[in-house]
């Protein structure tokens, strides 16, 4: 899937990230590898899958959230990539929301350090209401 992705020949990578979703899900079930290839799979659909993106993230997310500990750092990354998503469709409530989400996780697990990203991502999602 990344080859395609690399050679710009999109459809033949998601195909493929679809692929290694399915044999992920039959060999492991849930797992952080079948994670990683939703998340990349919804990077490649937000051009022009916007409702399938938003579902797959959605998808990783929840798996991520069996998979991994509470405040992984893979978990704020999925919620970043929502928010992106969501703000670039100029939906600023619901980005504002899984800004605000992310940066409550990354306050939990760092004793209120706040990435720089994510703040600055937080800022932009509140000031466009």
């Amino acid at each position: 899937a990344v080859a395609y992705k690399e050679m710009n020949r999109l459809e033949e990578s998601k195909q493929s990230y679809r692929e290694a979703i399915d044999i992920y899900t039959a060999c492991m079930g849930p797992a952080e590898k079948n994670a990683d290839a939703m998340n990349s799979l919804g990077d490649l659909l937000q051009t022009d899958d916007v409702p399938g993106a938003l579902a797959i993230y959605e998808d990783a997310l929840q798996m991520r959230r069996i998979v991994l500990p509470p405040g992984h750092r893979s978990i704020v990354d999925t919620l970043n990539s929502m928010a992106a998503l969501q703000y670039q469709h100029k939906n600023y409530e619901e980005a504002n929301d899984l800004c605000q989400e992310a940066m409550g996780i990354m306050q939990d697990a760092s004793g209120n350090t706040l990435d720089t990203e994510l703040r600055e991502q937080a800022l932009q999602a509140y000031n466009a209401k």
